[in-house]
């Protein structure tokens, strides 16, 4: 996709380099600015999140199936709290190659099912860990706070960089099914001492 917006780019110039416009500001919008996952097996994907799992002592005892089908993860069963089942999911799309998390075959006890803003609350904080806005994070310790009410996502937080910051907006604007996203992101003011 980038490659097309670079030939987009340059050609433009080069129409207008005749008439003396090739310093022009040519703007170009890049729609989807996370990186392309590599192809993963769905049978990796599926050992990652077992793996995963069997190395949390709070998630390891959940009975928790997992299937995936095209980089689409299927997560089933029976969850005791809406606070595991979010961990789980973000667990899983957290994984290279996930391209989405399907819960709908996840429940919680007494038969209730998991709230959408919790589903796609997960799925912002499993994407921003997949995509690498912020290198070393994890679902337990992310250096902004994700919440979503009402299927509004609100990213709140201090990032060190204006790039890091529209970066992890872009990616939380990505998740399928989040129809907007607002940001409560500052950048890290850095300290300059003076001679």
């Amino acid at each position: 996709m980038k490659k097309l917006y670079m030939v987009k780019f340059l050609l433009s110039t080069l129409l207008l380099l005749p008439f003396g416009l090739a310093n022009a500001e040519v703007t170009v919008n890049v729609i989807n600015t996370m990186p392309a996952s590599p192809y993963v097996a769905d049978s990796s994907i599926n050992a990652a999140f077992l793996q995963q799992i069997s190395d949390r002592p709070d998630l390891a005892q959940l009975n928790v199936g997992v299937s995936t089908r095209d980089g689409t993860v299927i997560l089933t069963g029976t969850l005791p709290s809406e606070a595991l089942a979010a961990k789980i999911i973000a667990l899983a799309d957290s994984i290279t190659g996930v391209k989405d998390v399907d819960a709908s075959q996840l429940t919680l006890t007494g038969g209730k099912i998991i709230s959408n803003d919790v589903l796609l609350n997960s799925k912002v904080i499993g994407t921003l860990i997949r995509g690498q806005a912020f290198p070393g994070a994890t679902i337990e310790k992310l250096p902004i706070k994700v919440t979503t009410n009402r299927g509004i996502v609100y990213l709140k937080g201090i990032v060190d960089t204006q790039a890091q910051m529209i970066y992890a907006i872009k990616l939380a604007q990505g998740v399928p099914g989040v129809p907007r996203v607002i940001s409560e992101l500052a950048v890290k003011q850095s300290s300059v001492q003076l001679p």
